[in-house]
């Protein structure tokens, strides 16, 4: 593909992307940066059928999608559109709501709703597998409306956080129905190595769930010292909070996953000048296998329907 230039503004966006046509040649330089080769026969001569987004092969006739296998498959929406969602969500630190994405796309609420929903569950699939490493600190919090209720025992969703402390450190989020020691089992073995040394509170949950990491150095604090003992993690908490109630104003509990699977994307993602093309690559482009995965993954998860606030 030659050097490319990363888009970082929306008027190198624009440039990049006039019409259709520069996004299909795109995708076709994703799909294939060394020259078309025919899935079926291995030919190298083909031709593009109009309005259809396809090629097809000069010698056995086969037909190929340029958005086969990517969360843009079958889709009637105007790739531009697709693309324009996927920088935007990228792009803005603080998040984009649906509401928002119909107006700057002037498509459908709906239509907005589809594109979010599967673009996040493409940000789940890079988030999910991440794996922590180095001095971690853990712990857990709450969000949704102030209830006579507080702390644990709340009817608010409780979710955990690990982050990396370092200055290009990762972070992940996990919504839970519960924070048992089996739910913090589950937390660290999908996102901590066991190299880690992890710093948390003494929180009976946190020191059964991390038993078999050599490196958990539970500590007790204070509850004026607790913030200043762990900044990292509450920073992180602090962040994604302001990103609800600012952004979203409020949102469903069985999407809280998806809306913390964007924030620790575009979070790891931070240092990444070229974001835009790492999703559409990466994540769109993956194995066809993915394709299920994803959208397993936009679809409600049981944490109840009612919506919260930060």
């Amino acid at each position: 593909m030659g050097k490319r230039i990363p888009i970082t503004r929306l008027t190198a966006f624009f440039a990049a992307f006039p019409n259709e046509k520069a996004c299909e040649d795109y995708l076709f330089k994703l799909l294939y940066p060394n020259g078309f080769i025919c899935p079926r026969c291995g030919s190298k001569s083909f031709g593009r059928i109009k309005g259809r987004k396809e090629l097809q092969c000069h010698r056995c006739r086969h037909q190929t999608s340029l958005t086969k296998g990517s969360i843009m498959q079958n889709t009637h929406l105007a790739l531009r559109k697709w693309f324009l969602a996927i920088f935007l969500l990228t792009h803005d630190k603080r998040g984009y709501s649906a509401l928002s994405l119909a107006h700057e796309l002037n498509v459908s609420r709906q239509t907005a709703t589809y594109l979010v929903q599967r673009i996040r569950a493409a940000m789940a699939l890079s988030v999910i597998p991440n794996a922590l490493g180095g001095i971690i600190e853990i712990d857990d919090a709450y969000i949704g409306a102030k209830s006579k209720t507080r702390g644990r025992g709340t009817e608010k969703v409780s979710f955990m956080v690990a982050v990396e402390k370092s200055k290009a450190g990762n972070v992940s989020l996990r919504a839970s129905e519960s924070l048992k020691g089996d739910d913090y089992k589950t937390f660290a073995y999908d996102h901590i190595s066991h190299s880690s040394k992890i710093r948390s509170d003494g929180f009976r949950a946190i020191c059964s769930g991390l038993a078999s990491y050599a490196g958990h150095r539970p500590e007790t604090f204070c509850a004026d010292d607790c913030e200043r003992s762990l900044p990292t993690v509450h920073h992180i908490i602090s962040n994604f909070k302001a990103m609800v109630a600012g952004t979203y104003h409020g949102v469903r509990k069985d999407f809280m996953q998806s809306y913390m699977d964007e924030f620790s994307y575009r979070y790891n993602n931070r240092r990444n000048a070229d974001v835009f093309h790492t999703l559409l690559s990466d994540v769109c482009f993956s194995p066809k296998q993915r394709k299920a995965m994803i959208l397993a993954l936009s679809k409600a998860q049981d944490l109840g329907t009612s919506r919260i606030a930060a």
